[in-house]
């Protein structure tokens, strides 16, 4: 008779394959792949040249196999890197009587199913890792050779000299320092603090403490020896006799009104489009349009629109005059200088028999 020792098995657990039509091996001693099956007689002795065949029936191992051994002078047969699964273990040959049964074999301990996704032989492939999975920090001797104080490296892994990006200042090279004519006053930007303005500081006049193109200041004049010593208001600014004093000006003179029209206030101005052109600015300055503002006695249908002959038009739309002064929506335009003036288009109902236009500008 015939006998199979399980692995890891002691002799004393043999099974006689007479006696067994079907036995599941459900684990070997080695958690590897790799093992040894030994096969004995009833007596104990090693049976060599028997064939040993394992027949893949489920798991990891389909479409692998089948594998064959014969056992050895000691009766070993060595199976290496078996693939993990159910297989049919059977044992024949030199007169040992054919036997089938069913095996499990256990994948390795700690195996691997997979490696970045592949399987089989997985070599390194860009893109397996990043620089956020790596640890540590990079070497000197991990850095390409050949770098100087006066080179970096490129992308491309090369050094290269370096070059500035500026090559002059003011025409001139090396260690440049501030020279006078550097910049002019036409090439900065913003407006200057009083503290910048020639002539600042602290001076005395009639005693008192004045700082020059600072705070205001009112020195105090010797009672007695000017004329009409005291505090007096010029255009509402208070100013001691006898100091300096810049009052502001008229506020009188700070708006100006425009009024043209049409007609008598007797006849109604027949239907039609009337056209004026007026309000002449030569003040020598631009004046800001506040308002504009359209007067009819009837209280009907006529209309105006009013334009700038540079400046462009003034109202969005025609404003529909009434007894009341309608108020014109302003365009953006609103800044009529010197030279400029303004047209009157004025489109006559019929009815009205007087027409009044108001541009208010100011300063």
């Amino acid at each position: 008779m015939t006998s199979l020792n399980l692995p890891g098995e002691t002799m004393t657990k043999r099974l006689v394959l007479v006696c067994l039509a079907v036995f599941c091996f459900c684990g070997i001693a080695s958690s590897q792949s790799s093992f040894v099956i030994p096969v004995t007689n009833t007596t104990g002795q090693a049976v060599a040249g028997a064939t040993v065949t394992l027949t893949c029936l489920s798991g990891t191992c389909v479409g692998s196999g089948p594998y064959l051994a014969l056992t050895d002078s000691s009766g070993n047969a060595q199976f290496l890197n078996i693939v993990a699964g159910t297989y049919t273990l059977a044992i024949s040959g030199l007169g040992v009587t054919s036997r089938s049964y069913t095996y499990s074999v256990p994948g390795a301990a700690g195996a691997v199913s997979s490696v970045f996704g592949r399987t089989g032989g997985v070599v390194a492939t860009s893109g397996d890792y990043s620089f956020s999975l790596i640890s540590g920090t990079l070497g000197l001797g991990q850095i390409p050779t050949g770098g100087t104080n006066a080179t970096f490296l490129r992308g491309d892994g090369v050094w290269a000299a370096g070059s500035a990006p500026v090559s002059s200042v003011f025409g001139r090279t090396g260690s440049v320092v501030a020279t006078s004519g550097d910049y002019s006053f036409s090439l900065l930007s913003g407006s200057a603090l009083a503290t910048q303005l020639p002539g600042f500081g602290v001076t005395t006049v009639y005693g008192t403490s004045c700082t020059i193109g600072g705070a205001s200041c009112t020195p105090s004049v010797p009672v007695g020896n000017l004329p009409g010593s005291g505090v007096t208001t010029v255009n509402g600014t208070s100013c001691t006799i006898g100091s300096s004093c810049t009052p502001p000006p008229p506020t009188q003179y700070k708006k100006l009104r425009c009024e043209p029209g049409f007609g008598d206030g007797l006849n109604t101005i027949a239907v039609g489009t009337y056209l004026q052109s007026t309000c002449y600015n030569d003040s020598g300055v631009t004046w800001t349009i506040a308002g504009i503002k359209c007067f009819t006695d009837n209280n009907g249908t006529s209309t105006l629109n009013v334009a700038g002959n540079s400046l462009g038009a003034l109202l969005t739309g025609a404003v529909t005059c009434t007894s009341s002064f309608a108020a014109g929506t302003q365009s953006a335009n609103v800044a009529l200088t010197s030279g400029d003036y303004i047209k009157f288009t004025f489109v006559s109902d019929g009815a009205s028999k007087q027409a009044t236009f108001v541009v208010s500008m100011t300063q």
